[in-house]
């Protein structure tokens, strides 16, 4: 996952995830449980920590360094490719930032998803759009200014029809492209 492998990540990695992260902190309802999958080092769920009630940080390595002293923000381990390691109807939001296009087995991911929001909840996705491939691997396999690893483990470049698709038990989808259509985001409600 690109969390799991973000202490690899170059400048350029760390610009984009800021223009990720840009994306989507208005969307995330003041006061909410926010639930952060793929959390890699914490550095989101410290950002939202003053807007959000509590938070839940979900990433398949925790470090000791994820363990702050914020007492509203609680990091697991977690195998995102099996089960989100928490209850039913938990969360008010979920976040998976450049997180899914890593995993065997994305249906069941957004199952989960849906499984861990309480109804009304929203999940805010982000993924590189299938035009960000040759780019990414360009900037990656060639010029080496965002991580190889990280372009290496992408497994899907989903377009628009197949985000529908797999988001569908879910009401009131929303899929938009962002920098300049290599991102998408897709918004949905419980």
């Amino acid at each position: 996952m690109a969390s799991s492998i973000a202490g690899r990540w170059t400048y350029l990695d760390k610009l984009i995830e800021s223009f990720r992260y840009r994306k989507v902190v208005n969307i995330i309802p003041h006061g909410c449980i926010l639930v952060d999958l793929g959390c890699g080092d914490g550095d989101f769920l410290r950002y939202m920590s003053p807007r959000i009630a509590l938070g839940y940080g979900i990433d398949k390595k925790i470090s000791c360094s994820n363990m702050c002293s914020d007492p509203k923000l609680i990091f697991k381990e977690g195998d995102l490719n099996v089960q989100i390691p928490l209850a039913d109807a938990i969360a008010d939001t979920v976040t998976a930032l450049a997180i899914i296009e890593h995993l065997h087995e994305p249906k069941l991911f957004v199952e989960e998803i849906f499984r861990v929001l309480k109804p009304g909840g929203i999940c805010i996705i982000t993924t590189p759009s299938p035009l960000a491939k040759p780019i990414l691997e360009f900037l990656a396999y060639r010029l080496k200014i965002i991580s190889v690893q990280d372009i290496k483990d992408h497994k899907y470049y989903f377009n628009k029809n197949e985000l529908y698709k797999l988001f569908n038990i879910f009401q009131d989808v929303k899929i938009n492209y962002f920098l300049f259509r290599m991102n998408t985001i897709i918004t949905a409600k419980k």
